[in-house]
């Protein structure tokens, strides 16, 4: 047996023993072999979301309740992920659209026209969590703001960058004044989706996912012992050159054509795909659109540094210098 391999490796993540499966390859048999596997995350990130109840003064029922069964297979998580797709799936985004061009409308009047230099990345992500609280559960302004400050603390997420993408400006100009957007203007933006794409290639927005394995498990010429942790790695797969040639250029155009299954992970794969990718998506290109319709944008610094934690966090907050388009 190999000793040594490029397809998977041994290693420790959280004090666990953990496999790593690299490449669009490892990512199809975990995502074929379901049955393999039961979803498993580290205890750090388990009670950082409080899907563990570490208090010793709680009583038993609480420690049965708060105690999360993370297998996908069990009723209760088929049940949830039925209805969230239900409630996420594109279809239902012609519902949302209205309200994300009002709201981004809104955000750009309040915290991007009155500057004519902005940090995006932290006024972006205030964006996305307030639009989040906003249409899923129903608050506004106090009452976001009170959630906002533990959330932060809880995780933090950074938003693609706005560029210039030409072919907003054909569906602006398409609309009355005060039109909002359609779910059918946003299946348009073709061309800001490759955008979007290849910025989560380059950075994607997670790492990748773990699991557990249940059974005894044999791949690459390796063995991966019952009980072992498993981890799919999106890196490993956006960086090789078999299927992204010369992977470190920035390309959007490697998503004019269809990619081969499995390649592409941004969301994940399989079962446990991202049920709020349609969701992401519309936010995204909505978001946008209204950023790049009215301004045009330049980096302050241009060698601003990006620190990992383990997301790309740029360490000034990604520095916009704003120039309105009717200036």
């Amino acid at each position: 047996m190999m000793k040594h391999s490029a397809d998977i490796f041994q290693t420790s993540i959280a004090r666990e023993k953990i496999v790593v499966f690299c490449g669009a390859p490892g990512n199809k048999f975990i995502y074929s072999n379901e049955a393999k596997f039961k979803t498993w995350l580290p205890s750090c990130v388990a009670k950082g979301f409080s899907l563990i109840d570490t208090d010793s003064r709680s009583p038993a029922w609480a420690k049965d309740f708060s105690l999360i069964d993370t297998d996908s297979r069990s009723p209760a998580w088929e049940l949830f992920h039925k209805q969230i797709h239900n409630f996420l799936r594109l279809e239902s985004m012609q519902h949302y659209v209205r309200i994300m061009d009002i709201k981004a409308q809104q955000h750009l009047e309040a915290h991007w026209l009155p500057y004519n230099e902005v940090k995006v990345q932290l006024i972006s992500k205030d964006f996305v969590f307030s639009l989040a609280c906003h249409i899923f559960i129903g608050i506004n302004s106090d009452a976001i703001r009170e959630l906002a400050e533990p959330y932060y603390t809880l995780a933090d997420r950074l938003l693609s960058v706005p560029v210039n993408l030409p072919e907003q400006l054909d569906i602006a100009q398409s609309k009355e004044k005060g039109e909002l957007l359609t779910i059918e203007d946003t299946l348009k933006m073709k061309y800001t989706w490759n955008v979007v794409c290849e910025s989560m290639r380059l950075k994607p927005p997670v790492i990748g996912g773990f699991r557990e394995a249940t059974t005894n498990i044999s791949y690459a010429g390796f063995t991966v012992p019952k009980g072992w942790k498993v981890h799919w790695n999106v890196y490993s797969t956006h960086m090789d050159p078999t299927y992204f040639p010369n992977p470190d250029k920035f390309d959007p155009s490697r998503f004019e054509e269809k990619l081969p299954p499995r390649v592409f992970v941004p969301f994940g794969g399989g079962s446990h795909m991202c049920c709020e990718k349609e969701f992401a998506r519309t936010e995204i290109l909505v978001y946008l659109h209204n950023v790049v319709t009215r301004f045009r944008l330049s980096k302050a610094n241009c060698n601003e540094k990006i620190i990992y934690t383990p997301d790309p966090v740029s360490v000034e907050g990604l520095r916009i210098r704003l120039r309105p388009h009717d200036k």
